[in-house]
């Protein structure tokens, strides 16, 4: 039997020094525990010159030692589950709306194409939640310092949050899986230069970024994505709400980099 890790180190939430936890990025209930090959942000960017971006792989899915145990299970008790329930509905509805051509490459088709997908029965105010918490172990540490907001937001789970200091998205993913932090973009840099800096969960079905406050109205990447932070807004813990989204199909918005042999 392998014996379990003792990781002391602050607590990425609640910032105080513990015993830290393994941290599922994306819940075991939503199929965060199975094997993934992983691309960090660091990996993505040798894409950008003439090296081979390689991937870890992760048996037990993409977990880490980032939250202490009290954090670690007030997410699990009161946020997992919903987050899970919207993330499955995905996987429930997408696959059987999607028609590829026959020796068609999937990425490529799919790219930019939109679904619509109906939400039936979710907790929007839970899932976002839910999403600060995975970003609190995917973006650099001192995340809740400097956004104190979002440290209030998942320990006080009625607490509506103050976004203008950040923001959350939310797009349909192709492609390889990867989680980064927060990465810094120049766009169009001979012309007009624009820079832009997001976060990013792209899993097998669905992509979630976080970046500063409207950080799409610069006409970046994000623009191709749903903005869902006025969820910790509009909604309520455990209102149960209907929605429909109009998503757009993206590989990964940070960098295109091709897909390892």
């Amino acid at each position: 039997m392998t014996k379990k890790q003792t990781v002391k180190g602050v607590c990425r939430i609640c910032g105080q020094n513990k015993i830290l936890t393994e941290e599922h990025v994306i819940p075991r209930k939503a199929g965060g525990g199975t094997r993934i090959k992983l691309y960090s942000g660091n990996e993505l960017l040798k894409a950008l010159g003439s090296q081979k971006p390689y991937g870890e792989i992760k048996q037990n899915g993409h977990a880490e030692y980032t939250l202490c145990a009290g954090c670690n299970n007030l997410s699990g008790h009161i946020y997992d589950e919903d987050f899970a329930n919207f993330f499955n509905i995905f996987a429930i509805q997408v696959p059987p709306n999607i028609t590829i051509p026959k020796n068609t490459d999937p990425e490529e088709y799919l790219e930019n194409k939109k679904l619509d997908i109906m939400l039936m029965g979710v907790k929007p105010f839970n899932v976002a939640k839910r999403i600060l918490v995975s970003f609190c172990s995917v973006d650099y540490p001192g995340l809740t310092d400097r956004k104190p907001e979002i440290r209030r937001a998942i320990l006080d789970k009625d607490y509506h949050p103050k976004t203008n200091s950040f923001s959350l998205y939310l797009g349909l993913h192709v492609g390889n899986i990867s989680f980064f932090a927060t990465q810094a973009v120049m766009l169009h840099p001979f012309s007009a230069p624009v820079f832009e800096a997001f976060a990013g969960i792209e899993t097998d079905i669905l992509a979630f970024y976080f970046s500063g406050h409207n950080e799409h109205l610069k006409g970046g990447h994000l623009t191709k994505c749903v903005d869902i932070t006025t969820w910790l807004r509009k909604y309520s813990y455990n209102e149960i709400v209907n929605l429909r989204l109009e998503l757009m199909f993206n590989r990964s918005l940070t960098l295109r980099f091709p897909v390892p042999s």
